[in-house]
């Protein structure tokens, strides 16, 4: 029969021969690293990648509602109003 390396023993105990490496590289004797198990980390909780498919958005509206065309005095009040709050505002900062 022949001799089994380092990497076809470790495969046969069911462990990656990059984990055997690395336990003797630090210390570890080959029985000891071929006979601790794998201990495995946690899977991360971070969602890496989402596949959407298909989305059907029936976003529209019934009944679309139509409002009235703003009168010339609406426009001029809109305008005084965004002018006091931004004056407001620049009270406020300073």
């Amino acid at each position: 029969m022949a001799k089994l390396n380092i990497s076809e023993k470790a495969r046969r105990a069911g462990i990656s021969p990059n984990v055997v490496h690395n336990r003797m590289h630090t210390g570890w004797t080959l029985k000891r690293a071929l006979e601790t198990p794998v201990r495995h980390k946690r899977k991360s909780r971070t969602i890496k990648a989402i596949k959407i498919e298909k989305v059907d958005f029936p976003f529209t509206a019934p009944n679309p509602v139509e409002f009235p065309a703003p009168k010339s005095n609406d426009i001029w009040l809109s305008i005084i109003a965004a002018t006091l709050i931004g004056l407001c505002v620049i009270a406020f900062i300073l």
